[in-house]
Parts: C-alpha cells; sequence; structure tokens
C-alpha cells in the first residue's frame, strides 16, 4: 500500500481542521491489495495505541476527493481513511459513478474507504433536498 506509515498519534491543526497522522495496513508482500480480514485485523492490533484518520470528502460529487487533496496540500501526508457519500441533489446523483470510481482508487492507492448514504427516502425522488427530503419521516405504510 503506498500511503502506509505508522505513528504515535501526531497531531496537526491545520484550517481549523485536526488532522492526525493517517494510519494504514502495512505493504502486502509483491504489492498485493489489502484486503477487509486484513484491515480488519490491523484495526485490532492497533487498538488503543494508534488512529487511522481521515477526512470525508463531502460535496460535490463530480470533485470525489477535493477535501483529501486539501488535506494532502497541506500537511504533506495522505489520510488513511478516505470517505465519500451517495448524496441527493441533481448534481450529486448524476455524479454518483464519479464518487464509485474514486472510492475504488483509493482503496486500490492504500486507503481504507468508506461510503455514507444520505439518500431519498423511498417515498420521495431520488433528487431531493436536505429538509423534508433525506431529514424526513417515513410512516410504517410507506
Amino acid at each position: 500500500m503506498k500511503r502506509a506509515f505508522l505513528t504515535h498519534v501526531g497531531l496537526a491543526a491545520v484550517a481549523g481542521l485536526l488532522v492526525m497522522d493517517a494510519l494504514a495496513a502495512a505493504p502486502q508482500a509483491g504489492g498485493a491489495r489489502v484486503g477487509a480480514v486484513p484491515v480488519l485485523e490491523y484495526l485490532k492490533s492497533i487498538s488503543g495505541e494508534l488512529t487511522v484518520s481521515g477526512i470525508h470528502n463531502r460535496e460535490p460529487n463530480s470533485q470525489p476527493a477535493i477535501q483529501t487533496q486539501r488535506i494532502v496540500d497541506l500537511v504533506g501526508r495522505h489520510p488513511g481513511l478516505w470517505s465519500g457519500d451517495f448524496l441527493f441533489s441533481a448534481a450529486d446523483v448524476s455524479n454518483r459513478w464519479t464518487m464509485i470510481r474514486e472510492c475504488k482508487k483509493q482503496w486500490d492507492e492504500g486507503s481504507i474507504v468508506q461510503i455514507l448514504a444520505h439518500v431519498a427516502p423511498p417515498n420521495q425522488p431520488e433528487v431531493c433536498r436536505w429538509p423534508g427530503g433525506v431529514q424526513s419521516r417515513l410512516s410504517d405504510e410507506d
């Protein structure tokens, strides 16, 4: 994994963000990609001693690594965690595959990845607003 590095909780305050040195699993023999089981084993092995940190790449999905790149530009290191979101605005819905491709790219380059699903509820159109859309109630009938 290209982004693998270990430190004991190194902190830096950058532009109002608290950035801890990102940690990722050690490189595998022959450059093999780390899978879910090795990642879980790695997280268990550092529990209570080290931290994996990262940043959530909020909108826009048309630039799904914009916040990650800002951290790289500010501190010169890649976060160990990359996070994206399916989102709900028209522009973000139309760029969901862009976000998914970036997620795979980040994984292939050594980040632990997560995807959030702030999406429209099933009783509304796929494109919606936050209040009254994503943030709404469903009845038992819905």
